[in-house]
């Protein structure tokens, strides 16, 4: 998938070159995750994960961590396995 679809995303996110609006920030992100895009499902995980964007939903981050991982993104590969973050937060 395209670098594209993290771009606008960020774009809100920074207000580069539109009104910075996160919730539009997130909706950009959770739409490319949901159609594959590793380095969207990372950003979700993060955002769940500490509370930015979304309320703090440490199972919802391990889910969107788990698929980035799961597609080779290393970064989330490692939310999973570090002690101290996301995973073991979870109620799972």
């Amino acid at each position: 998938m395209p670098r594209l679809a993290t771009s606008w995303p960020l774009r809100y996110d920074l207000g580069q070159g539109v009104e910075q609006n996160f919730d539009d920030a997130f909706q950009w992100f959770c739409q490319a995750a949901e159609r594959g895009h590793l380095e969207a499902a990372y950003q979700l995980g993060q955002s769940y994960s500490y509370g930015i964007y979304a309320a703090q939903d440490y199972d919802q981050a391990i889910r969107w961590f788990r698929q980035a991982a799961e597609g080779g993104h290393a970064d989330a590969q490692y939310m999973l396995v570090c002690p101290t973050c996301t995973a073991s937060r979870s109620t799972r």
